[in-house]
Parts: structure tokens; C-alpha cells; sequence
């Protein structure tokens, strides 16, 4: 199947909607792509470098996780009896005194990241994607975090021209 030219105006097409709803779903991209006709390349540049895509994967992510805590934060009084009476001497106290620690990002002796928060989901703004990528190309990326300098117009046209070239890619 070919690689269809990328041209939006502005919002999704039908089939990059149609695909965040499959991939917040679990789907591969190879799925994604059988599902709404396009290339198995073109579903990985939109999740890779279509800030629009990315946004809009990252906001379906986020409700989805949003109301999945609601439904954790109900079970919360029940397990917290539970850990609690193990952790006061059940034979496991030790495991869940330390996988508690890990979950809420206090162990800090694991490398493992393991935290309940929704850090791992990146922005809900194309424009703070945008940002992102032509932050990330300036020289010395560490320093710019530390200043905190506002970008540009001409890196933020450079970054947007970049990602368009991408996805126009073959």
C-alpha cells in the first residue's frame, strides 16, 4: 500500500482519528494501518512526528488514565487495609513495604520507574511538541533548560519545516 501525501489544513484526518482510537485501544501500528488503510510507515511518523497526532494521542491517553485512577481511587480504602495489615506482620510485609515505596516513586534505590503518576505521557499541545523539538536542537539543550530562553520564531519555523519534511518522507 502507498504512502499517501501528507496534506491537513488543520485538525485530524478521519483516518489519523480513527487511529488514536485504535492505538489508545493497544493495537500495533501494523494493525492501525490495516484497520484505516494506510501504510504501516505513515501510522509511525504521525506517532513520531506529527505533533497533532501526538497531542491527540496523548489527550485520549490521559482521559483514558484519568478515568482509570477514578476507578483505582475507589478500591484505594480497601487495599490500603489490606497492605496495611501485611505490612504490620503478614509474611510479606517487607515485599509490600518496598513495592509501595517503589509505586509512589520513593524508592530511590531502583532504576526502575514504576510511579502511578502519568509522567510517562507526554503533552496534550502540539505547540508545546513543537517547542519541545526546536529546543532540542539547540547546542547546548542542558543549559537552555536551566535559562529557560523562550523560542524563537525562526527555531520553531525550522522545527516545524523539519517535522514536514519527515512526513512527506517516502
Amino acid at each position: 500500500m502507498a504512502t499517501r501525501s501528507y496534506k491537513r489544513s488543520q485538525g485530524l484526518t478521519l483516518e489519523q482519528q480513527n487511529a488514536v482510537e485504535l492505538l489508545v485501544a493497544g493495537a500495533k501500528d501494523r494493525e492501525v494501518a490495516d484497520a484505516v488503510g494506510v501504510n504501516r510507515v505513515t501510522v509511525t511518523r504521525w506517532r513520531n512526528l506529527d505533533p497533532h497526532f501526538q497531542a491527540e494521542l496523548n489527550r485520549s491517553r490521559k482521559e483514558i488514565w484519568a478515568s482509570s485512577t477514578d476507578r483505582l481511587r475507589g478500591l484505594l480504602p480497601r487495599a490500603l487495609d489490606r497492605l496495611e495489615s501485611e505490612l504490620e506482620g503478614g509474611p510479606n510485609g517487607c515485599k509490600v513495604a518496598l513495592a509501595l515505596l517503589g509505586i509512589t516513586g520513593l524508592d530511590f534505590s531502583s532504576t526502575k520507574q514504576q510511579s502511578l503518576g502519568i509522567s510517562g505521557i507526554g503533552s496534550a499541545d502540539p505547540e508545546a511538541i513543537i517547542e519541545a523539538r526546536a529546543r532540542a536542537h539547540r547546542p547546548d539543550p542542558l543549559e537552555d533548560l536551566m535559562r529557560g530562553d523562550p523560542v524563537t520564531a525562526s527555531e520553531r519555523a525550522a522545527a516545524e519545516a523539519e517535522l514536514a519534511q519527515l512526513l512527506e518522507a517516502p
